[in-house]
């Protein structure tokens, strides 16, 4: 039951998060990871996928506290979520937005304000994702070369 939770915790919170009810996908983002924890816990079988979806779910998390401006919230999650599954860098929420685009975003705005060793940091970490992941125009106009429909190699 638990990656069946999950997905429905997901799919409120980019819910919440299309009506700007910004603390509540917050809160429906956080059950979600849980509810995908308690999956891997329950059976190892769950865990690439819930791995997944954690992912997806801290970057949704990093989006969020993007627009409440508080930076410091976001580049947490946006590192949680490269951190837990690098791969999903380039995969579009439900509001199309990727992991790789909020990080991108969130460097920029960084190194703005003038916080250099945060924007650092987080360049670091994107820079050793797959750079193909963080095309701005990714799952746009189909697969990349090498690369099969549906984003697999």
């Amino acid at each position: 039951m638990e990656p069946f939770a999950g997905y429905a915790s997901f799919q409120a919170a980019e819910s919440h998060r299309q009506r700007a009810r910004y603390y509540d996908a917050l809160a429906a983002y956080e059950r979600c990871i849980a509810y995908y924890e308690k999956a891997i816990e329950a059976n190892e079988a769950h865990k690439v996928g819930s791995d997944g979806a954690i992912a997806l779910a801290h970057a949704g998390m990093a989006r969020v506290h993007y627009q409440l401006e508080d930076d410091a919230s976001a580049l947490k999650h946006i590192l949680a979520s490269y951190a837990r599954a690098p791969g999903q860098a380039g995969t579009r929420d439900g509001m199309g937005v990727n992991p790789g685009e909020t990080g991108q975003m969130l460097h920029a705005r960084l190194e703005k304000a003038g916080k250099t060793e945060d924007a650092a940091r987080l360049k670091e970490v994107m820079d050793a994702l797959d750079q193909a992941l963080l095309a701005p125009d990714r799952g746009l106009r189909g697969p990349l070369p090498g690369e099969q429909p549906g984003g697999g190699r």
